[in-house]
Order: structure tokens, then sequence, then C-alpha cells
């Protein structure tokens, strides 16, 4: 059954060594579609260059396409990698240029970076060089994201449409006219990843690690055919030397304690994305565990160490 739905262009926009993941941003936008567009009655249209713009003579390549796509679009998404593109004779590159047009027009724009590793013979040093430059440049305006994997990216982009469609989707009854709202509200909105997953899921260990500690022994109690190789003091010496139960209780959790850091430790990746689209100055954010994992900040303690 037909309904009607306000259309927003989504353009894509990166340099020429991200294929896969403007590949994989346009799957979302288009599964998000397929999951959320009747019910906010907003269709986010994928717009990419090589799909969206005819060949013309004449003029500056740059320019024909921010005539044909950049200026019609209303959302921006970006994506980087390892370079920042080829200069346009305005701007460092054509994508950099889509992305100032977008912020000059205050029309949403979110850049995202990918923090997969670099293959040397990929590695050119100049758009990398040029590529950290500009992260810096745009790190005040609150555009920013990363991503370690594509499945990553792929999350992280189908919350944005949420938020998005949040903002800006609304019921519209039939045979209405329709008018596309702008997208005017700029705000941060954070969310805290483990390990680049939304929730933590420990395992946890059933370990148990005990030293036995040998009890008291009384000298009169010795078989007597014994004691002719064991005085009375040696028992004595023998059961001061034997630490005392509270002692024992403490060594055993120690070394248990030793045990699983070192058998049983996993690295925990925290960190806070912002899929807004407004910096924020400051974040507080307070963890707390329950009382059976136990967090040891990286390099920072010898506590841990074998009880002697």
């Amino acid at each position: 059954m037909s309904f009607s739905a306000n259309v927003f262009r989504v353009l894509i926009a990166s340099p020429s060594d991200v294929k896969e993941e403007r590949e994989a941003i346009r799957n979302t936008i288009n599964l998000w579609n397929t999951k959320n567009a009747e019910h906010y009655n907003l269709i986010y249209l994928p717009t990419m260059w090589e799909t969206n713009t005819t060949p013309q003579l004449g003029g500056r390549p740059q320019g024909m396409i921010n005539e044909q796509i950049v200026d019609k679009s209303d959302v921006l998404i970006g994506v980087f990698w390892t370079r920042i593109g080829s200069p346009t004779g305005i701007a460092e590159s054509g994508t950099i240029e889509e992305i100032e047009r977008f912020v000059e027009s205050k029309k949403p724009a979110t850049l995202y970076f990918s923090d997969k590793s670099i293959p040397p013979d990929v590695l050119n040093i100049e758009q990398y060089q040029k590529l950290q430059e500009f992260k810096q440049k745009i790190r005040p305006q609150g555009l920013m994201g990363n991503f370690s994997t594509t499945e990553d990216l792929e999350r992280q982009v189908d919350f944005l449409l949420d938020e998005l469609a949040k903002k800006t989707g609304r019921a519209i009854p039939d045979n209405a006219p329709i008018e596309k709202p702008a997208i005017t509200s700029r705000k941060p909105n954070f969310e805290v990843l483990f390990n680049n997953m939304k929730e933590l899921k420990l395992k946890l260990p059933s370990v148990s690690y005990k030293k036995e500690f040998h009890e008291h022994i009384e000298y009169d109690e010795i078989e007597e055919y014994l004691r002719k190789y064991i005085t009375r003091e040696e028992v004595e010496e023998y059961n001061r030397n034997i630490p005392e139960p509270n002692r024992v209780k403490e060594y055993n959790d120690k070394l248990r304690t030793y045990h699983l850091v070192n058998e049983h430790l996993s690295d925990l990746l925290v960190s806070v994305v912002n899929t807004g689209n407004l910096k924020a100055n400051s974040i507080i954010i307070d963890l707390i565990f329950p009382p059976e994992v136990c967090v040891i900040e990286k390099g920072g303690s010898n506590e841990w160490e074998k009880p002697e």
C-alpha cells in the first residue's frame, strides 16, 4: 500500500580509498528505508557522484558535481581512511569542498574516520599528513566519529539515520502536500561503547586456586616409633612457622586474583561516539563494575604479582 513521505538526499562524500565503506553506507541507508520509511514518513535517498551525476563539458568538474548533487542534498555523510583526495582549485579536495559547502549552508554533515590498519603499499605519506591536518582543523566543529570495522560503520550510520528521523520524521495525511522540514537542531549526542559494542558482555571464569598449608602438630600425638627422628623443639618450631588462618585466606585470595589476571585478563576498550552535530567541551563518564569484575588500568600497577 502506498504512503506519503518526505525524501532527503543523503550525499555520501569520500576520497577514492574507501569504496567498500561507500557501498556499506549506501546499503545501510537502503536497509533503513526498508525497515523505517513508512513509520517515519521519511525516505533517505543515497546520493553518490558515480551514480547520480551526468557527464558534461565546459566547466570545473567539481563545480558540476556541486550543481548536480551537492547543493541539492540535505544530509552529508563523509568517510575517510588514508587519503584526503585531489585538489579542485578551490579546496584541498573534492570531498573537502563538498563538506565546506555543507557547513557554510548550515546543513548537517557527519564525518567518519577509519581506524583500520594501513598496509605500507597503500600509505601515501603526503595524503595521510594532509588528512591529519584536516582532522585537527574540523575537530572543534564536532563533526567527527571513528570506526574500526565496516560493521561498526554500518551501526553508527544506522544510529545517525535514526536520530535524524526522530527530528524530522512526522506522520503525513494521505494526499497532503509534501513540505520538507529543515534539519536545524544542533546538539551533541553521545554513545558509550565497550569494545565497539553498546552492551558489555563479560564471561566470568569459575576459577579456584588454593595453596594448602599444614595444620599444627602435637608432639605427643606422633607415633612413638617416629619420635626418634624428630625432637619436641623441632615440632614447636614447625608450628610457629605455620601461618594463621586469616593469613592463609589472604594468601589464597591473592593467588586466585593473580591467576585470574594473568590467565583470563582481556583488554577493555571504552570509547565515546558523538553521533550528534555539535561539539561538547567536556564529558564525565562514571563506570561502575560488579564486585566480581577485576578492573586494572593497563600498565598502571604491579599490584597483581604472584604472592610469595
